[in-house]
C-alpha cells in the first residue's frame, strides 16, 4: 500500500496502463477505478468528495471484490456480471460531479460528487447483481 497524497504517483505502474495523458493530473479511470483497456488493475482510493468517507471506500472495494471474484468463477452468472462492468468501463462515463464546476487544479483533478459517485458505483453493482441472478 502506498500513500501519495493529493499529488497522484504510482511509481510502480506504467501511467499508459491508468489512461494517464500526459500532462494530467490524474488517470481517466471509470469511476476512478477501471482503466478502459485493463481487465486486470483496478485503483481503489483515487477519489476526493466532501463526506465520501469511508462508506464510499466500502463500495469501491466491493465493486472491485465482486469484479475480481467474477473474474476468477467461470460460472455463467459471473461471466454476465463481468460483461456489465466492462461494457461501462469502455462506454460513456457517467457525470461524477452532478454538474459542480471544480477548480481546474491539479488536486481536484480527481474530485467527485458524493451522491453522484456513490449511486453511480453502488448502480454498477446492482447491475451485475441482476446480470448475474443475484450471483454478484
Amino acid at each position: 500500500m502506498l500513500a501519495t497524497g493529493y499529488t497522484l504517483h504510482y511509481p510502480f505502474i506504467d501511467r499508459r496502463h491508468l489512461d494517464w495523458a500526459e500532462g494530467s493530473a490524474a488517470p481517466d479511470l471509470h469511476l476512478n477505478i477501471f482503466p478502459s483497456a485493463r481487465d486486470d488493475l483496478a485503483v481503489l482510493g483515487m477519489s476526493e468528495a466532501s463526506g465520501i468517507g469511508w462508506q464510499g471506500r466500502y463500495e469501491q472495494a466491493d465493486i472491485v471484490a465482486r469484479y475480481l471474484a467474477a473474474r476468477r468463477d467461470d460460472s455463467p452468472a459471473r461471466r454476465a456480471a463481468l460483461v456489465v462492468v466492462d461494457s461501462s468501463r469502455r462506454g460513456p462515463r457517467p457525470d461524477l460531479t452532478a454538474g459542480y464546476k471544480y477548480l481546474g487544479v491539479d488536486r481536484m483533478a480527481y474530485y467527485v460528487n458524493k451522491t453522484a459517485y456513490r449511486d453511480a458505483v453502488t448502480g454498477l453493482v446492482a447491475e451485475m447483481t441482476r446480470a448475474a441472478g443475484g450471483a454478484a
